[in-house]
């Protein structure tokens, strides 16, 4: 006794779908790269819900203090 597997076809992606992944604030003038950083769960939620309240991106937050320090360090 045989059993026939098909596999289906890879689903077309539409145009839209990587433009929305793509886009950002910031990425259509200004090469962007990923940072990783581990933080106490903790620490996260609080950040998230501070982000939040404010109506904020979390990562909009973060950027703005970076560069804030940047800035700082730039001072010192």
């Amino acid at each position: 006794m045989s059993k026939k597997i098909t596999i289906p076809t890879r689903p077309q992606i539409t145009p839209h779908a990587d433009q929305w992944v793509g886009r950002s604030a910031t990425s259509a003038t200004v090469l962007t790269k990923r940072l990783t950083v581990d933080v106490p769960a903790e620490t996260h939620a609080r950040f998230k819900a501070f982000c939040a309240l404010r109506k904020t991106k979390m990562n909009d937050e973060i950027n703005a203090f970076i560069a804030r320090r940047l800035t700082e360090a730039n001072d010192e």
